[in-house]
Formats: structure tokens, C-alpha cells, sequence
């Protein structure tokens, strides 16, 4: 299904927000203030609350918006698809303008507080046009065993010969190990993680990997979201089912008291995340246990890469989409 809409806000995800016949859609590769013409994504003949679709042509065109500086990260109809680049089509002054309005609208929607947000572009970013940021990517090897990116809704598998979002330091270990040469076996995974140095302190661990020290889950306890549950996810009052993303400022906010002193108040201790783990990973009496969760991913990584995961103990629980009550 195809449609002309106009354009009305910024979104998340590098979505913007229109409306087709009073129901809200997002669509991608979009701008405030254009008229596009969008196709839905499948299905779209539910009785969902929102559809979703993507840009397949421009009517009229935002100032922002410019020719992908990376095509095969564009619009599926403009020969992209293959992802990883959600604001490709916006300009760099544009992108700011996006984030800080993002930022803005979230403080006054959950903070109820309105502030002006400045985003500062990194120094060497304008050279690199906004590219060569991305210090982990991940292919998968094609029929050819060249590495590829799957094209948006299809199996179609788009070989490559670079990335331009990867950093010069991730570039130049591609180039070493001659990852673009392929010879991979077919349908396997490649991914290259190249952590970069802080300040002027050196990588004393030379093996690509790394891991984050920030964890948006304790930012949310700390800041009065929510507590934790048995299975460590964080339960809101929208339940344990979310995404927690945060903002570091130093704006002036209002200081609100926490309603609740423990890690896990509001976990009922009710044992249906233990139940549904088919690692069993998590008991009443020990909690999670992270090691065997993180092998129970392996093994599903192993078997369904690029497109794995559980959740399990998120699903089908209590305190799935509220804070559950204690019996």
C-alpha cells in the first residue's frame, strides 16, 4: 500500500511521524515538513495502533535533506536497504536540529521540564561527513563468501567492499586481516570490534572486544524509574518490557524523591521469570545467574545469527506491563 502524507515531527530511530487517514505512521527517511510518498510495511492491514513505512519518493523536499552520502544506506526504492545510517539523508546541521529537538521533547514529556538542548558536533566529524564512527559492525558472508549486509525485507544479501560508518581504526584492521577480500564460508557471521582509546590512555587488551561500563538500567534505578526484578530486568510502572536510553546534562531539574528504598520493591518474588528461562539461569534462591544465560545466547547465536535472542523472562510474567501486586 503506497500513500502521500505529510510530514509533521521528528520521531526515534530515524523515523518521523505522519498520519494516513487518522493513524499515526512512521516512516523512515523522512523529514518534518515534507510530503513524501511512503509505502507500509506488511502487513499492514491490522487493526494496529500504527503503521510503519519508508520513503519511496520526495514531493517536497526539507532543507535538511540531502543525497545519501552513503547510498546503500538510503531508501530501499533509491537502491539502499541494507541499514546501520537512519539519518543518512539529513544534512549535518540537520542532525543536530534532530537530536536536540529529540532530547527537548523527551525532558518536557517525562521531566516536564522545558530546556533548551545544545549539541556539539565532535571535532573531526564534519571532515568525516558524519561517518566512520562506529567502532563494532557486523556481515554476513554471501553465497561468494565476500562480506555482505542483508537488504531490508528481503534475503537478498549485498556484498561490500567497506563500511563507511566503521572507524579508521576498525578500517584498517579490516584492511590488515584482508577481510574485503571474502573467502569466508558461506553464511557465516564477521564481525570486527575495534574499542578507541580514552583520552591518551592505551588498549592494554590488543583482542577485538569490548564491553560497556554504562548501564542504563542502574541510571534508571538511581534516577526513580523503577527497581529490579528477580531476572534483573528493571520493572517501571510500565511494566519490565522496555528500553531505558539516558541523557548526561548539567540543566538545573526539580529533585523528586524515589518511592521506593529497595532494589527489588516492586518485584512480587512470584517465580514466573524462573519458570519460563529455558536456561535456567534464574532461581528464587540465587537470583540470575549471568554466566548461564550469556551461554544459553551463544548457543542461540550460533544457531540463528544474525537474528537471535530470548527475553523469556520478560514475557508472559506479572510484572510484564506493570508494576505487579504482591501477594
Amino acid at each position: 500500500m503506497q500513500a502521500e502524507v505529510r510530514i509533521e515531527r521528528y520521531a526515534d530511530q530515524g523515523r518521523c511521524v505522519g498520519h494516513i487517514d487518522g493513524r499515526v505512521v512512521f516512516v523512515r527517511f523522512a523529514l518534518p515538513g515534507e510530503l513524501v510518498r511512503v509505502v507500509l510495511d506488511e502487513p499492514h492491514d491490522r487493526e494496529d495502533r500504527f503503521w510503519t513505512g519508508e520513503v519511496t519518493e520526495v514531493l517536497e523536499a526539507s532543507e535538511d535533506r540531502v543525497e545519501p552520502v552513503w547510498p546503500l544506506a538510503g531508501p530501499l526504492a533509491m537502491g539502499g536497504g541494507v541499514g546501520g545510517a537512519d539519518l543518512v539523508h539529513v544534512s549535518l546541521p540537520g542532525q543536530l536540529k534532530w537530536k536536540s529537538t529529540s532530547i527537548a521533547e523527551q525532558m518536557r514529556r517525562l521531566g516536564h521540564v522545558d530546556v533548551d538542548v545544545p549539541i556539539e558536533r565532535m571535532p573531526e566529524d564534519e571532515a568525516e561527513q558524519g561517518l566512520h564512527w562506529r567502532t563494532r559492525i557486523e556481515m554476513i558472508a554471501d553465497e561468494n563468501g565476500r562480506p555482505s549486509m542483508r537488504r531490508r525485507g528481503t534475503h537478498v544479501r549485498v556484498p561490500i567492499d567497506t563500511m563507511p560508518l566503521a572507524s579508521r581504526a576498525l578500517l584498517n584492521v579490516a584492511e590488515k586481516e584482508h577481510v574485503w577480500d571474502g573467502g569466508f564460508t558461506p553464511g557465516s557471521q564477521i564481525r570486527l570490534s575495534v574499542p578507541e582509546p580514552r583520552g591518551n590512555a592505551e588498549i592494554a587488551d590488543k583482542s577485538l572486544s569490548f564491553t560497556s561500563n554504562w548501564s542504563e538500567r542502574h541510571v534508571a534505578y538511581v534516577c526513580g524509574l523503577g527497581t529490579f526484578s528477580l531476572s534483573k530486568g528493571l520493572i517501571t510502572e510500565r511494566g519490565v518490557s522496555g528500553r531505558f536510553g539516558s541523557v548526561v546534562t548539567d540543566a538545573p531539574l526539580p529533585v523528586t524523591k524515589r518511592r521506593y528504598t529497595g532494589l527489588y520493591d516492586y518485584c512480587s518474588m512470584c517465580g514466573a521469570c524462573v519458570r519460563n528461562c529455558p536456561a535456567q539461569a534464574i532461581s528464587l534462591e540465587h537470583g540470575k545467574s549471568h554466566h548461564l544465560c550469556c551461554s544459553y545466547f551463544d548457543t542461540l547465536r550460533e544457531k540463528y545469527a544474525p537474528r537471535f535472542g530470548c527475553g523469556k523472562c520478560q514475557v508472559n510474567v506479572p510484572c510484564e506491563r506493570r508494576i505487579p501486586k504482591k501477594g
